[in-house]
């Protein structure tokens, strides 16, 4: 059995505004403005609560609204693609059936939640839901419901703060009061009806829902009719749905051009915060941050940071951030930067009843980059062997956490003693037959077994060529001890090391 629609209309006024306004959290509580359009045309095209008490509009132009001395931003295009794509992530953990209306500077979407109630619970808990998680976010959401499409869509615009449930039935009481305005933005809404309607002293949706449907049709055509049908709450509605990919990006533009890495940071910081929230609300985690600046001159800067783990933790991921960018700057001015996040699974960890607390991977993770920044890049990670046979060849590799198979946990090895490498070895001069005693730790040890030898080379059709024997040793001191180790002989510099011990 198919549920019925119910529809749940979340309209998000003023939308350039909160679009920039959750990229910008020191001027929550402060009158803006946001400008559009080239000079000398501009113009105010969106503003938030505290700037509409202080009695400014849309329309106004720049130098109206500099005399309220309030700050004024310029509209971001990128900023609100970016907050839209926020939205309907959001809107898509509860239904797929997500639609997509136009209404100047208002963000409006309608979502079918039909047949919901056993995941979500009621109608208004549902909205009730989205409406804090949108909170969190840094959206201000205004929400009615109604089984009538067109109807949710008049009544969200003036529901205020609470969520408005329609009845079914009741839509037509609940848009009488409405003015002729809310029907704005429909598509069977022609203007030329307003000033019709206007001149016959209607001013309100119930009293055009009051007129004689006959009548009205010999007047104005099948149209009158749809318009009639829309001010009583029994149009019908073919839905629409979108379908929006999911992806994790966040978009911020500088009003003048940025070079100080503490301004980049204090950016960085809420961008970070957003992707954290939304791949939070999808159980995921952030294994991967990819920065792009856009500098002064029409050049790009990328930078990327990959944690050993995926993490939720924001504070790491920006000192990550911090010290990528502290070790590799921007070489110009940032114009704009954009962020975008690869998810992961949320990383779990099962501790033992008993067992101690091992150290967050992110800890480690963070405290490698740190060394990095003191001992340079590429010092630090973990020693790979490379496919040669000269002593000590090795790469640095990043450190990764790898998932080790059951298999791989229960096999067993068998015991081997420890090898203690010197680094640098010990020179024990040049000779071409052995040495038969040594010097070491303030000891002197008289060797007394030779094991060996154990010839090495390669490259030698380059000057690095390198030719090594290696012998076991045995030797006693003078106070009995003994020590038992590796020496090398280089036959092409003829000179004896003292390579490594065994414990």
């Amino acid at each position: 059995m198919i549920a019925a629609p119910v529809y749940a209309c979340l309209w998000a006024r003023q939308f350039p505004a909160q679009a920039l306004l959750r990229l910008r959290p020191e001027l929550k509580d402060k009158p803006f403005a946001v400008i559009d359009g080239e000079r000398p045309l501009e113009r105010i095209c969106s503003v938030n609560r505290q700037a509409i008490a202080l009695g400014i509009r849309e329309g106004m132009t720049r130098p109206e609204a500099e005399n309220f001395e309030i700050p004024i931003l310029r509209r971001s295009v990128i900023e609100e693609r970016s907050a839209k794509a926020a939205l309907l992530d959001l809107y898509a953990i509860y239904t797929p059936r997500v639609e997509e209306r136009f209404a100047g500077n208002h963000c409006v979407h309608v979502l079918d939640i039909g047949g919901t109630e056993r995941l979500f619970g009621h109608a208004q808990d549902l909205c009730r839901k989205i409406r804090d998680r949108a909170k969190e976010l840094g959206f201000s959401l205004r929400i009615a419901i109604s089984r009538n499409f067109h109807a949710a869509v008049c009544l969200a615009a003036s529901s205020g703060g609470r969520i408005l449930d329609v009845a079914d039935g009741e839509e037509m009481a609940h848009l009488a009061p409405l003015p002729l305005a809310a029907l704005h933005g429909f598509e069977e809404y022609q203007e030329e009806f307003e000033e019709t309607f206007k001149n016959w002293g209607l001013k309100t949706l119930g009293e055009i829902a009051s007129l004689p449907e006959v009548d009205l049709i010999t007047r104005l055509g099948q149209q009158g009719r749809r318009v009639r049908l829309l001010a009583r709450g029994e149009h019908p509605h073919h839905f629409q749905s979108i379908e929006a990919p999911f992806t994790l990006e966040e978009a911020f533009e500088f009003d003048s051009p940025v070079d100080l890495l503490d301004s980049l940071l204090f950016v960085l910081n809420p961008m970070v915060e957003q992707l954290v929230l939304r791949a939070g609300a999808h159980t995921l985690a952030l294994a991967a941050v990819h920065a792009v600046f856009h500098l002064e001159g029409g050049a790009d800067h990328r930078t990327t940071i990959r944690p050993a783990l995926p993490t939720q933790d924001r504070h790491s991921l920006l000192k990550l951030l911090q010290l990528e960018l502290a070790a590799h700057p921007p070489p110009a001015a940032v114009l704009s930067l954009s962020l975008r996040a690869e998810p992961g699974p949320v990383s779990k960890v099962q501790l033992g009843l008993f067992s101690p607390q091992s150290p967050e991977p992110m800890r480690l993770e963070v405290t490698l980059a740190r060394i990095s920044a003191i001992v340079g890049e590429g010092r630090v990670g973990k020693a790979s062997l490379g496919d040669t046979h000269r002593p000590d060849a090795h790469t640095m590799q990043k450190f990764t956490v790898e998932e080790k198979t059951r298999a791989h946990e229960q096999e067993e090895r068998a015991p081997s003693p420890a090898l203690r490498w010197l680094r640098p070895p010990l020179d024990l001069g040049a000779s071409k037959a052995h040495p038969e005693t040594l010097w070491y730790q303030n000891a002197f040890y008289r060797i007394e077994r030779f094991y060996g030898p154990w010839t090495v080379s390669g490259e030698w059709w380059s000057s690095d060529a390198w030719s090594i024997d290696s012998w076991d040793f045995a030797a006693r001191g003078d106070d009995g001890s003994i020590l038992l180790g590796i020496l090398s002989h280089d036959r092409l510099r003829r000179c004896w090391r003292l390579e490594a011990l065994y414990d």
